[in-house]
Formats: structure tokens, C-alpha cells, sequence
């Protein structure tokens, strides 16, 4: 009983950090890929967006595409337990 215990809360653990490491790495590409669109635009861009709304949409969005991809592959990951 205990043993079952300690391997599924060792399971459990795993499943978390993986899900949050995919969730991460997602981010960061996600990050580099717009980063380096916005780089690439005319200075007329830039005369149009303020530096400082680029860099919160740049965050804050990225931050919530992060949260919406790890909650769905914690939840995939509980219902492939349940099987």
C-alpha cells in the first residue's frame, strides 16, 4: 500500500514537471518566433506601436499560450492514468 503510494505520487510529480517543462519550452519558441518577427519589421512599425505595449503583449501573451498548452497535457496525461 505504501509502496503504491510513493509510486504513484513519484508518477504524479513527474507528470507535473513534464508538463510544465513542455509548456515552457513551447513558450520560449513561441517568444524567439515573435521576437524575431518584430525585429524584422520597418522602422514604420515601430512609429506606429509604442516600445512598451510590444514588450507587454510579448510577455504577457506568451504567458497565457504557456498556461493554456500545460493544463490540457495534464489533463491528456490523467486521462491516459485513468485508462
Amino acid at each position: 500500500m505504501i509502496v503504491a503510494s510513493v509510486s504513484l505520487g513519484s508518477f504524479w510529480a513527474l507528470q507535473q514537471w513534464l508538463t510544465s517543462r513542455a509548456g515552457i519550452m513551447m513558450a520560449y519558441r513561441l517568444q524567439k518566433i515573435t521576437f524575431a518577427q518584430i525585429m524584422n519589421q520597418d522602422l514604420s512599425f515601430f512609429a506606429n506601436y509604442n516600445t512598451g505595449e510590444l514588450t507587454t503583449a510579448l510577455t504577457s501573451n506568451i504567458a497565457i499560450i504557456q498556461d493554456s498548452v500545460s493544463s490540457p497535457l495534464a489533463q491528456a496525461f490523467k486521462g491516459l492514468l485513468k485508462v
